[in-house]
């Protein structure tokens, strides 16, 4: 009778083993898939300036948003573009739970054409959209002068019970940071 316990306890020895190493195993692979999945091509230098606490006032958005503390902002303005998802999801929970209301349908009608006609590569050869199966993002940055504009077609998601798409549209410049436009599309 020893025996037999001595011979389950080595088969469950093994089988935590082969479950420890499978786990491994699909956290590597699942890292290494979300790495090449945002890894993004887009680079964007941000001029170099003092990004001040913002207050929102175009047209309905006025006293939506307001930006607070050094830290966010210095977050909001980081060089890098991976962070840009970070800063815009963020705009847009805060004016979703605001109840923002400003669909512009315009927006992605602009976005579908330019998917379509592939017209951003007429002013940027060496840049192109980028989306991933993992962030279901899309992303454009265009640079005139100092001022760089971002305009980003982010996550569909499901908003009282209708799948909508959530846009925001930023520049940033010298001065700062302003948000143009944000909302959601109803599909």
């Amino acid at each position: 009778m020893t025996g037999l316990w001595v011979a389950l306890d080595k088969i469950n020895r093994i089988l935590i083993l082969i479950i420890a190493a499978m786990v491994l195993v699909l956290w590597g692979a699942f890292w290494l898939i979300a790495k090449l999945a945002l890894d993004r091509e887009v680079t964007v230098k941000i001029p170099p300036g003092v990004y001040e606490n913002t207050s929102i006032t175009v047209g309905n958005n006025e006293g939506y948003i307001k930006l607070w503390g050094k830290d966010f902002i210095k977050t909001m303005a980081e060089y890098s573009p991976n962070n840009y998802e970070v800063k815009a999801n963020y705009l847009l929970r805060y004016a979703s739970s605001k109840g923002e209301k400003n669909m512009r349908p315009k927006f992605l009608q602009e976005y579908e054409e330019v998917k379509k006609n592939n017209t951003y590569q007429e002013f940027h050869s060496n840049e192109k959209w980028k989306t991933t199966w993992l962030t279901r993002t899309l992303w454009r940055v265009e640079t005139e002068g100092e001022v760089v504009r971002e305009s980003s077609v982010l996550s569909q998601l499901t908003r009282y019970k209708k799948k909508c798409l959530y846009y925001v549209d930023m520049t940033y410049d010298k001065d700062g940071l302003r948000l143009e436009d944000f909302g959601y599309v109803e599909k």
